[in-house]
């Protein structure tokens, strides 16, 4: 059986969500302490990982086909995420936040040369995430 990049895809990006899925439960379960580290530690590390991949793929889209101005826009999450483990947990999760929020909206208006069914699955998974972070921050 053949398989192609979007099932693919589709697969990891969704197994990518479990770790947001999983801190915002543990926030809500009171439950947070994950070896040493509390549910929004846990949330605002991997949260700042996961903007950098976005901007990167940008980068990568941009490299290859895109106008200049996008190479410099998609620096912009990797600086949002970097800036976000510098600072409180409150306040970073509220710029990953804002961060995912702008990501998604860069997706669905600017597409760039990436296939559409990627723009599909980022909408879902931009939801989820931001909704997980939005509890991970009201917990």
């Amino acid at each position: 059986m053949k398989t192609n990049n979007s099932t693919i895809a589709l697969a990891l990006i969704f197994a990518g969500v479990l770790p947001f899925v999983a801190t915002a439960a543990l926030s809500v379960l009171n439950a947070g302490d994950v070896r040493g580290f509390q549910a929004d530690q846990v949330a605002v590390a991997y949260g700042a990982v996961i903007i950098s991949f976005l901007g990167g793929t940008r980068w990568g889209d941009a490299i290859s086909k895109g106008p200049a101005a996008t190479m410099v826009l998609s620096v912009f999450p990797s600086m949002a995420g970097f800036f976000s483990l510098l600072i409180n947990n409150h306040n970073a999760t509220m710029i990953l936040i804002a961060a995912f929020a702008a990501q998604a909206g860069w997706d669905i208006l600017f597409p760039g040369t990436l296939p559409n069914w990627f723009i599909r699955q980022r909408m879902i998974i931009s939801a989820t995430v931001i909704l997980c972070l939005l509890v991970v921050l009201l917990n």
